[in-house]
């Protein structure tokens, strides 16, 4: 019997209610990472190849720092891009994207951690990784892999701290089937505005907030100033210096 809260992935149905250009591949039950999976079949897999898994044995995040990916316990998705490649803001654009998402589906309000991790109680519940693949000096493809935390879960001792699911925020039905479908039926029109920063702005972490700044390894407190016209995070210093934070790291 299937449990109300956990609404199995369905690839029928997943295809069934897709509106969008993009294409839902067989879903794997177990890989090492989607992200990988598709950086290793670039030249097979078309443009907006779409590829699920139930399990990610080595789900990775930004700086490689390793994804949990538990059995059947969230969303693990990792599409491709070939052609018109040259988008500004994508970072953003996607966390955006998945955040209107996460609301529309499941009337959660996260909030976005500069550049791409959404949060809830000061907590992780999805990150993104974007990788970008060259032909030479030319860009060949994007690939871009997000994970979200649905259910409960049990995370070691130091991810307790930092991590949370979606269920332990929310007792309700999860049907992630449904949130993958409203994600990529109006993803490209997220990825086609201008106004990324406006919505960016009303749902990241507060301004006048105070969080840690990680720089060469040393960690420094500063507040979020604002988000500039390019999407750079603005913060002051303690010693009141403003700095324009490019891909540097942040965290509560």
């Amino acid at each position: 019997m299937i449990n109300e809260n956990n609404i199995e992935l369905n690839l029928e149905i997943l295809r069934s209610n897709n509106t969008s250009f993009y294409t839902f591949q067989p879903i794997f039950e177990t890989i090492d990472s989607t992200n990988t999976y598709i950086k290793n079949n670039l030249i097979s897999l078309e443009n907006k190849s779409v590829i699920l898994a139930k399990y990610q044995t080595k789900g990775r995040g930004r700086y490689d720092r390793n994804f949990v990916s538990n059995n059947d316990k969230g969303i693990y998705c990792s599409f491709l891009l070939k052609e018109n490649l040259h988008f500004s803001l994508l970072n953003l654009k996607i966390a955006c994207a998945l955040h209107h998402s996460i609301k529309e589906t499941f009337n959660i309000n996260t909030y976005i951690k500069w550049p791409n991790d959404l949060m809830i109680n000061n907590k992780k519940c999805a990150g993104i990784l974007i990788e970008t693949q060259f032909n030479q000096t030319n860009l060949e493809a994007i690939i871009i892999g997000f994970g979200l935390n649905i259910f409960k879960q049990k995370f070691d001792t130091e991810l307790e701290r930092t991590a949370i699911s979606l269920e332990e925020y929310k007792n309700q039905t999860y049907n992630r089937n449904k949130l993958l479908n409203t994600f990529f039926n109006k993803l490209d029109y997220f990825l086609s505005q201008n106004d990324t920063i406006g919505y960016f702005r009303n749902h990241m972490i507060p301004k006048e907030t105070f969080v840690n700044l990680t720089i060469n390894n040393a960690k420094e407190i500063v507040k979020i100033i604002d988000l500039n016209s390019e999407g750079q995070l603005i913060v002051e210093t303690k010693n009141n210096e403003i700095l324009t934070l490019f891909n540097e790291e942040i965290s509560l």
